[in-house]
């Protein structure tokens, strides 16, 4: 049983800065059912928090792995590192749609969205974030 503290929006930055930022969907934290959350977790529309008891911790924790930078022979950076390297994909045809409005709600009137889906779809869910190539000379 996990509870996870998503990133809810994109960044309107360029490319190189937002590259090491979460991203729409990226987890920041994930925790056993039942954390104690503080106020702003609960409260700041740039986040969502998810429990989905079907999902172990471990099942979790491998969405807090970063994408790291790709370098070419001469150690030259040709893919810029990211927060996460995969998403929950959360607007997914597979996810109920109170889920998709509760998740529109910046005002935050419910603070936490119970996800009842099989653990089954975790990899249906499971996105891989695409590589941000360096152009226009280095990072």
């Amino acid at each position: 049983m996990s509870e996870l503290l998503i990133f809810a929006h994109a960044h309107d930055v360029d490319v190189q800065s937002a590259a090491y930022l979460p991203s729409l969907y990226d987890m920041i934290t994930a925790q056993e059912s039942g954390w104690l959350w503080g106020p702003k977790d609960l409260t700041i529309p740039w986040f969502r928090l998810v429990q989905w008891d079907e999902l172990t911790l471990d099942d979790a924790l491998q969405f807090l792995t970063s994408l790291p930078p790709r370098f070419d022979a001469n150690q030259d950076p040709v893919t810029y590192g990211q927060y996460r390297g995969m998403y929950l994909d959360f607007n997914h045809s597979l996810i109920p749609q109170d889920m998709k409005d509760w998740w529109q709600d910046d005002m935050r009137t419910v603070s936490k969205y119970v996800l009842s889906l099989p653990i089954s779809v975790l990899s249906d869910l499971t996105t891989a974030r695409p590589e941000i190539p360096v152009t226009g000379g280095y990072i």
